[in-house]
């Protein structure tokens, strides 16, 4: 549609050839076209990804460098209502540690359910580990009737009070 000045703004229903934005604007004041408000924004990314940064870091941050790493579990012994299962894994960051918990899943859709552990190599003190290789210790996970998989989860405080949750080990039954 061509105005009474001259310059012609976009159509409601999107036909004219050259589209400008802001086709509301008084008189005498600068349009731009959307191609160049695509290079404004191109010019301005840094802004974008700054602002995702700021939002998605501490995320982020957990997910790439997470208190455990790395871990690895193996079934000691099995019966008909438990799993004993011993967990390594290497700590990366200084977190306190704070308690242990563990789930049975009965299907991939399936809300988890509250499991048992206890610790059989030693008693359970607590305390945090230093840095590097842990042994997270040997753990018997019960009920397993009807579950398919165990889920064993550390918490940790980080951060000034901010609470991690790790996944130790996720044991097939």
């Amino acid at each position: 549609m061509v105005e009474a000045n001259g310059e012609v703004s976009a159509s409601l229903d999107g036909r004219s050839g050259d589209r400008r934005v802001g086709s509301g604007r008084r008189r005498g004041e600068d349009h731009r076209t959307r191609s160049e408000t695509l290079d404004w924004l191109e010019r301005k990314s840094w802004l974008a990804w700054a602002v995702l940064l700021i939002v998605c870091g501490p995320w982020l941050f957990d997910v790439i460098c997470p208190v455990i790493a790395f871990t690895s579990h193996e079934i000691v012994a099995k019966d008909a209502n438990s799993v004993t299962v011993k967990i390594e894994g290497w700590k990366l960051r200084e977190c306190v540690f704070l308690n242990v918990q563990s789930f049975s899943r009965v299907s991939d859709d399936a809300p988890k359910r509250d499991a048992m552990l206890y610790r059989v190599d030693s008693n359970s003190t607590g305390r945090s580990k230093p840095l590097g290789h842990i042994d997270a210790g040997t753990w018997k996970l019960w009920p397993t009737a009807g579950a398919h998989s165990m889920i064993v989860y550390a918490t940790y405080s980080c951060d000034a009070g901010d609470w991690k949750a790790n996944k130790l080990a996720e044991v097939a039954l």
